[in-house]
C-alpha cells in the first residue's frame, strides 16, 4: 500500500488520539500516537515525521515546549496545533506551524494534515490548486 506520510499525533485524549488515528490511517498515513509532550520528545528522536498534530493544552512538557523542541531537533517537520475556539493563544509562530480550532469535524484536520505534508514535499497550495517546486 502506497502511504502518504508520517505523522505523529500527540494529544493527553486516548479516545481522540485513537480517532484521529483511525482517520489517518484510512486515508493511507503511517501514524504514532503519544500523550504527552515528553512522549513526542521520545519518539521524534527515534522517528521521523512529515507532520506532527499537537493538542495546545498538553500535560508534562507543554505545547510550547514541544513546538520549540520540534524546530531544532526537525526543523522541516510540519505542525499542526489543535486550539479551541476560545484560545487565543499561539505560542509558536514559523512557517512550518499551523493552527487549527478543535473541531469534531475532523475533515478540516485532515485538510489541514494533507495540505501540510504537500507543502514539506516542496508544493504549494493555492486557494485548492497545487503547484508543484
Amino acid at each position: 500500500m502506497d502511504k502518504r506520510g508520517r505523522v505523529l499525533v500527540v494529544h493527553y485524549d486516548e479516545t481522540i488520539r485513537t480517532a484521529i488515528r483511525s482517520d489517518l490511517l484510512k486515508e493511507r498515513f503511517e501514524v504514532d500516537i503519544v500523550q504527552s509532550g515528553t512522549e513526542a520528545i521520545e519518539k521524534s528522536k527515534t522517528q521521523t515525521y512529515n507532520v506532527a498534530v499537537v493538542d495546545l493544552n498538553l500535560p508534562g512538557v507543554n505545547a510550547a515546549r514541544l513546538l520549540e523542541v520540534m524546530k531544532q531537533t526537525a526543523p522541516r517537520m510540519r505542525k499542526i496545533v489543535i486550539v479551541s475556539a476560545t484560545e487565543s493563544q499561539r505560542p509558536f509562530e514559523d512557517a512550518t506551524t499551523n493552527y487549527v480550532i478543535r473541531s469534531p469535524d475532523v475533515n478540516q484536520l485532515l485538510k489541514a494534515i494533507r495540505d501540510q505534508v504537500l507543502k514539506k514535499n516542496g508544493a504549494t497550495i493555492y486557494e485548492g490548486y497545487l503547484r508543484i517546486r
